[in-house]
Parts: C-alpha cells; sequence; structure tokens
C-alpha cells in the first residue's frame, strides 16, 4: 500500500493490474497536509464532488460534525487510518480468520 501512494505522488504511472490513480486534487488535498477534523473532511468532500456538480457545504458540514458529536473518543479514530494504511499484506487474512470465520462469502486466505 505504501508502494502505491508513493507511486502515485511521484507522478509514476499506474500499474496495469491497479485501479486508477488518485485524481491531482487527491493528491493536492493530501499534500496540504490539512489538520484532522470538520474543516479537512469538507475540504475532501469537496474534491471528491468536483466541479461538475455543485457542492452542498452544508449537508457535507453536517455529516462530520453529527459523527463527532457522537463520538466518545474521537482520537480512537486515528487508528482505524492507521490500521487501513499499513503495508502488511497479512492483516486482512488475520482479520478475516479472527472475526469474520462465518462471514458468507469472504474467501479466507
Amino acid at each position: 500500500m505504501a508502494g502505491l501512494r508513493a507511486r502515485a505522488r511521484a507522478g509514476e504511472p499506474a500499474d496495469p493490474d491497479d485501479l486508477p490513480p488518485p485524481s491531482p486534487a487527491v493528491l493536492a488535498h493530501l499534500a496540504a497536509g490539512l489538520p484532522l477534523g470538520v474543516e479537512s473532511d469538507v475540504a475532501l468532500f469537496r474534491v471528491f464532488n468536483g466541479a461538475a456538480r455543485p457542492f452542498d457545504e452544508p449537508a457535507a458540514r453536517a455529516m462530520p460534525e453529527l459523527a463527532l458529536s457522537r463520538a466518545t473518543d474521537p482520537a480512537a479514530a486515528a487508528d482505524r487510518g492507521r490500521a487501513a494504511w499499513m503495508d502488511a499484506p497479512d492483516l486482512l487474512p488475520r482479520f478475516r480468520a479472527r472475526y469474520c470465520t462465518s462471514c458468507p462469502g469472504w474467501a479466507m486466505s
């Protein structure tokens, strides 16, 4: 995973077997280094929205504000982000083995 991000940030072409690379707008958002929070989330939603349709900022702002108001430990969410970006090929099989032993449709690898 880390190799994919480095490749995209370096402007190298995507591996044909990979998903398309992130757009320049997404890379610019990541490079901006905004602090985590509602403002960063709204800025990312704006990037994901694109320019083709109007951006509903009040609705986009309401989602992270509601989530933050309900969170009992907002800092714990950072742990999920760290796990998602870990360069650990065995992470998903370990997760499946531990938590999804009877999940239908999940091939155990």
